[in-house]
């Protein structure tokens, strides 16, 4: 984390960030999961629509056996933790939950880079509704 906000002293405890992004690539696919401090919400946006997900989303009490999503939620809060955040039990509380998206596809699988791209210039968090056409 403190690479990623390149060692800002004011940036590291994550105060004024409202919504950290993280794309992931995972089994060669492209996704993205959003941390939202200001919502105390996780959510992930999948270009492959919910009735084909590629993206698991299994927590297990044990960390080898969580789904990737779980496993950066663990690891963020442990940060959170670490920087004395005031949204860091809110956020352990969290729920995640995958974002429908109406650009959803069924078989696209070579576009997903392009897709988390559109992702990230789009939501506007899970306070909203964020993602249209």
């Amino acid at each position: 984390m403190n690479w990623a906000v390149n060692w800002n002293p004011t940036l590291m405890n994550l105060g004024d960030i409202d919504m950290v992004f993280i794309p992931m690539l995972e089994h060669d696919h492209y996704y993205l999961i959003v941390l939202e401090l200001k919502h105390t919400s996780i959510s992930v946006i999948d270009n492959f629509s919910i009735a084909y997900p590629l993206v698991r989303l299994n927590d297990h009490d044990d960390y080898f056996e969580k789904d990737f999503p779980y496993k950066v939620d663990e690891i963020f809060v442990k940060y959170l933790e670490h920087v004395k955040h005031s949204k860091t039990d809110k956020m352990n509380a969290a729920k995640i939950k995958k974002v429908k998206i109406a650009w959803a596809t069924n078989s696209n699988a070579l576009d997903c880079a392009m897709f988390v791209m559109r992702h990230m210039e789009k939501y506007m968090g899970a306070g909203r509704n964020s993602i249209v056409g």
